[in-house]
Protein backbone atom coordinates (compact mmCIF):
# COMPACT_ATOMS: atom_id res chain seq x y z
CA UNK A 1 0.00 0.00 0.00
CA UNK A 2 1.38 3.45 -0.89
CA UNK A 3 2.05 6.16 1.66
CA UNK A 4 -0.79 8.22 0.13
CA UNK A 5 -3.41 5.54 0.85
CA UNK A 6 -6.29 6.84 2.93
CA UNK A 7 -8.74 5.12 5.25
CA UNK A 8 -11.99 6.23 6.78
CA UNK A 9 -13.36 5.70 10.25
CA UNK A 10 -16.65 6.49 11.92
CA UNK A 11 -16.21 7.91 15.41
CA UNK A 12 -19.12 8.28 17.78
CA UNK A 13 -18.92 10.06 21.14
CA UNK A 14 -21.40 10.71 23.92
CA UNK A 15 -21.02 12.34 27.30
CA UNK A 16 -22.33 15.03 29.61
CA UNK A 17 -22.77 18.30 27.74
CA UNK A 18 -20.39 21.15 28.50
CA UNK A 19 -18.44 23.80 26.59
CA UNK A 20 -15.21 22.56 25.00
CA UNK A 21 -16.22 19.04 23.94
CA UNK A 22 -16.07 19.75 20.20
CA UNK A 23 -12.62 21.30 20.64
CA UNK A 24 -11.40 18.31 22.68
CA UNK A 25 -12.73 15.72 20.21
CA UNK A 26 -11.55 17.59 17.11
CA UNK A 27 -8.08 18.13 18.66
CA UNK A 28 -7.81 14.37 19.35
CA UNK A 29 -8.87 13.53 15.78
CA UNK A 30 -6.35 16.00 14.35
CA UNK A 31 -3.53 14.75 16.60
CA UNK A 32 -4.21 11.21 15.33
CA UNK A 33 -3.89 12.41 11.73
CA UNK A 34 -7.63 12.52 11.08
CA UNK A 35 -9.58 14.95 8.94
CA UNK A 36 -13.30 15.48 9.67
CA UNK A 37 -15.24 14.87 6.43
CA UNK A 38 -18.82 14.75 7.74
CA UNK A 39 -20.37 15.04 11.16
CA UNK A 40 -23.59 15.30 13.09
CA UNK A 41 -23.49 16.74 16.60
CA UNK A 42 -26.32 17.48 19.00
CA UNK A 43 -27.28 17.96 22.61
CA UNK A 44 -29.82 15.27 23.49
CA UNK A 45 -31.23 15.62 26.97
CA UNK A 46 -28.20 16.57 29.06
CA UNK A 47 -25.73 14.71 26.86
CA UNK A 48 -23.72 15.81 23.85
CA UNK A 49 -23.42 13.23 21.07
CA UNK A 50 -21.40 13.16 17.86
CA UNK A 51 -21.06 10.89 14.89
CA UNK A 52 -18.12 11.81 12.70
CA UNK A 53 -16.67 10.45 9.46
CA UNK A 54 -12.90 10.88 9.67
CA UNK A 55 -10.32 10.22 6.94
CA UNK A 56 -6.60 9.82 7.37
CA UNK A 57 -3.52 7.76 6.59
CA UNK A 58 -3.30 4.01 7.02
CA UNK A 59 -3.00 3.33 10.75
CA UNK A 60 -5.54 6.02 11.67
CA UNK A 61 -7.90 3.58 13.38
CA UNK A 62 -5.09 2.17 15.55
CA UNK A 63 -4.01 5.69 16.58
CA UNK A 64 -7.60 6.61 17.43
CA UNK A 65 -7.96 3.47 19.55
CA UNK A 66 -4.65 4.21 21.34
CA UNK A 67 -5.79 7.71 22.37
CA UNK A 68 -9.44 6.91 23.01
CA UNK A 69 -9.20 5.95 26.71
CA UNK A 70 -7.34 9.12 27.72
CA UNK A 71 -9.99 11.30 26.06
CA UNK A 72 -12.79 9.24 27.59
CA UNK A 73 -11.34 9.65 31.08
CA UNK A 74 -10.51 13.34 30.74
CA UNK A 75 -13.97 14.31 29.47
CA UNK A 76 -16.29 11.57 30.81
CA UNK A 77 -17.03 10.42 27.27
CA UNK A 78 -17.89 7.08 25.74
CA UNK A 79 -16.17 6.73 22.37
CA UNK A 80 -16.72 4.16 19.64
CA UNK A 81 -14.33 3.86 16.66
CA UNK A 82 -14.96 1.75 13.58
CA UNK A 83 -13.11 1.54 10.26
CA UNK A 84 -15.49 2.30 7.41
CA UNK A 85 -15.74 1.68 3.71
CA UNK A 86 -15.83 4.73 1.46
CA UNK A 87 -19.13 3.85 -0.18
CA UNK A 88 -21.97 1.62 0.84
CA UNK A 89 -25.03 0.39 -0.94
CA UNK A 90 -26.10 -2.25 -3.38
CA UNK A 91 -25.13 -0.46 -6.60
CA UNK A 92 -28.83 -0.43 -7.54
CA UNK A 93 -30.16 2.84 -9.02
CA UNK A 94 -31.82 4.88 -6.28
CA UNK A 95 -34.03 7.95 -6.17
CA UNK A 96 -33.51 10.35 -3.25
CA UNK A 97 -36.68 11.52 -1.49
CA UNK A 98 -37.55 13.38 1.71
CA UNK A 99 -40.13 11.92 4.06
CA UNK A 100 -41.47 14.00 6.93
CA UNK A 101 -44.12 13.32 9.48
CA UNK A 102 -46.00 14.83 12.39
CA UNK A 103 -48.24 13.18 15.00
CA UNK A 104 -49.18 13.33 18.62
CA UNK A 105 -46.25 11.69 20.33
CA UNK A 106 -46.56 7.98 21.00
CA UNK A 107 -44.07 5.17 21.30
CA UNK A 108 -43.25 3.35 18.08
CA UNK A 109 -43.71 5.99 15.37
CA UNK A 110 -40.16 5.65 14.02
CA UNK A 111 -40.43 1.86 14.13
CA UNK A 112 -43.71 1.86 12.15
CA UNK A 113 -42.29 4.08 9.44
CA UNK A 114 -38.95 2.22 9.31
CA UNK A 115 -40.77 -1.12 9.00
CA UNK A 116 -42.87 0.18 6.10
CA UNK A 117 -39.78 1.50 4.32
CA UNK A 118 -37.53 -1.52 4.87
CA UNK A 119 -40.26 -3.84 3.60
CA UNK A 120 -39.96 -2.02 0.27
CA UNK A 121 -36.10 -2.05 0.23
CA UNK A 122 -36.09 1.72 0.95
CA UNK A 123 -32.96 2.86 2.77
CA UNK A 124 -33.01 5.62 5.40
CA UNK A 125 -29.95 7.79 4.73
CA UNK A 126 -30.48 10.38 7.49
CA UNK A 127 -33.15 11.11 10.05
CA UNK A 128 -33.95 13.76 12.64
CA UNK A 129 -36.69 13.66 15.22
CA UNK A 130 -37.99 16.12 17.78
CA UNK A 131 -40.86 16.56 20.20
CA UNK A 132 -42.41 19.86 21.18
CA UNK A 133 -45.57 20.98 22.96
CA UNK A 134 -48.57 21.75 20.77
CA UNK A 135 -49.84 25.33 20.82
CA UNK A 136 -52.67 25.88 23.29
CA UNK A 137 -52.99 22.26 24.56
CA UNK A 138 -49.32 21.59 25.32
CA UNK A 139 -49.73 17.97 24.21
CA UNK A 140 -46.42 16.52 22.95
CA UNK A 141 -46.17 16.59 19.15
CA UNK A 142 -43.59 14.38 17.43
CA UNK A 143 -41.88 15.48 14.20
CA UNK A 144 -39.47 13.59 11.98
CA UNK A 145 -37.63 14.26 8.75
CA UNK A 146 -35.80 11.59 6.77
CA UNK A 147 -33.72 11.43 3.63
CA UNK A 148 -34.50 8.12 1.98
CA UNK A 149 -33.27 6.25 -1.09
CA UNK A 150 -35.99 4.45 -3.03
CA UNK A 151 -34.91 1.79 -5.54
CA UNK A 152 -35.72 2.98 -9.07
CA UNK A 153 -37.59 -0.29 -9.63
CA UNK A 154 -40.06 0.45 -6.79
CA UNK A 155 -43.12 2.32 -8.13
CA UNK A 156 -43.40 5.68 -6.33
CA UNK A 157 -47.19 5.52 -6.56
CA UNK A 158 -47.14 2.31 -4.51
CA UNK A 159 -44.87 3.94 -1.92
CA UNK A 160 -47.17 6.97 -1.68
CA UNK A 161 -50.25 4.71 -1.35
CA UNK A 162 -48.60 2.60 1.39
CA UNK A 163 -47.54 5.72 3.31
CA UNK A 164 -51.04 7.21 2.97
CA UNK A 165 -52.55 3.99 4.36
CA UNK A 166 -50.02 3.98 7.23
CA UNK A 167 -50.78 7.64 7.97
CA UNK A 168 -54.54 7.02 8.01
CA UNK A 169 -54.22 3.89 10.17
CA UNK A 170 -51.80 5.44 12.72
CA UNK A 171 -52.99 9.08 12.60
CA UNK A 172 -49.69 10.33 11.15
CA UNK A 173 -49.38 13.28 8.79
CA UNK A 174 -46.76 12.04 6.28
CA UNK A 175 -45.30 14.00 3.36
CA UNK A 176 -43.11 12.39 0.67
CA UNK A 177 -41.34 14.69 -1.78
CA UNK A 178 -38.64 14.28 -4.37
CA UNK A 179 -35.21 15.62 -3.52
CA UNK A 180 -35.06 18.51 -5.95
CA UNK A 181 -31.84 20.57 -6.09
Amino acid sequence: MSSTARVQAVVSTIGPDRPGLVEAVSSWLLACGGNIEESRMAVLGGDFATIILVSGPVGLVARLEEGRQALESAHRLHIFVRESREESGSGEAMLRYHLSGTALDQAGIVNLVARELSGRRINIIAAETSTEPAPFSGAPVFHFAMEIDIPATVPIGQVRAALAELGDRENLDLVLRADVP
